[in-house]
C-alpha cells in the first residue's frame, strides 16, 4: 500500500518529536513540516534561523535522514555522503522552506534538501545532497 500525503506528514512529524525529546544529536533543530507530498517522497519545513555551511550540514543531514527512513521504512542506514553549500547571504531570523526530497529508495538511497526563501521561492539560499546505505545486517538483528 502506498503512503498518503498525511501518513508521510504524520510520520514525519512523529520522528522530529521522537528527535526533539530525545537530546542526541539534531535534537535542538527548531523546524516545522509544512507539507508532505507522498507520491513524489518530499516534505517542506519551515524555520527561521542564520544559515552557515554547519548548521545548513547538520539540517541537511536530520531532515533528509528522517525523510529516508520514513520513505524506506527502515533505520538501519549510514551516510555514505554529505554536501552541503550555501549559496547566499542570509539575513538574521529570515523566514525559509526547506525542500527534502528522497530522490532513490533503492539501494543507496539519496536526498537532497534545498533552502529557499519562504517570501520567493526563486531565492535558494543553500543545496545539500545525502547518500545513504542500507545496512541489511542491521535490519537482519533487529
Amino acid at each position: 500500500m502506498k503512503a498518503t500525503n498525511k501518513q508521510l506528514y504524520d510520520a514525519v512529524v512523529a520522528e522530529l518529536e521522537y528527535i526533539a525529546n530525545s537530546g542526541t544529536f539534531g535534537s535542538d533543530i527548531y523546524v516545522t513540516v509544512e507539507q508532505a507530498d507522498a507520491q513524489e517522497r518530499k516534505v517542506v519545513f519551515r524555520t527561521s534561523a542564520l544559515l552557515d555551511e554547519g548548521w545548513v550540514a547538520t539540517i541537511a543531514d536530520v531532515l533528509t535522514s528522517i525523510l529516508v527512513s520514513v520513505c524506506t521504512g527502515t533505520i538501519s542506514h549510514a551516510s555514505t555522503s554529505l554536501s552541503a553549500s550555501v549559496l547566499r547571504r542570509l539575513d538574521y531570523a529570515t523566514d525559509i522552506l526547506i525542500e527534502c526530497s528522497v530522490n532513490s529508495a533503492l539501494q543507496p538511497p539519496c536526498a537532497t534538501a534545498v533552502f529557499r526563501d519562504a517570501r520567493d521561492s526563486r531565492i535558494i539560499y543553500a543545496a545539500a545532497s545525502h547518500s545513504k546505505f542500507i545496512k541489511p545486517s542491521l535490519i537482519a538483528s533487529l
